[in-house]
């Protein structure tokens, strides 16, 4: 009888003891799975604002070619004004060139005519 008592007694230790190994493994199993939890809600966090800042890069992106479109068609317009304008100014330059030249052809039509045909009459 004293042998079957320290056969139960050993065999509540073990059970005992296998139990309390369980939970042990079950705390730590607990523990780990919290701190994964942990981790991972630190990472949705960042990557929520990384999210966040890759929305407001894009909307500043989108903002930035607009009026880089708006610029460029401002500027193909100044370009073709400007060359309007060189062009009459090439043009403005050839007339008063010719006025001018106009000019200068009646001053001495009339020089001409005033004094070289009277010198060459009197005499």
């Amino acid at each position: 009888c004293p042998q079957l008592l320290a056969a139960a007694a050993r065999r509540r230790r073990t059970e005992g003891q296998g139990q309390h190994k369980a939970l042990s493994q079950s705390a730590d199993v607990s523990d780990s799975l919290g701190r994964m939890r942990a981790t991972m809600a630190r990472e949705l966090s960042r990557m929520t604002a990384t999210a966040e800042v890759l929305d407001a890069s894009s909307s500043t992106m989108r903002e930035t070619a607009v009026l880089t479109g708006s610029l460029d068609t401002r500027l193909n317009k100044a370009r073709s004004l400007l060359q309007k304008i060189a062009r009459r100014n090439c043009t403005d330059m050839v007339l008063v060139c010719l006025g001018l030249l106009l000019f200068a052809l009646v001053v001495l039509y009339i020089v001409k005519r005033r004094v070289y045909d009277r010198v060459f009459e009197a005499a």
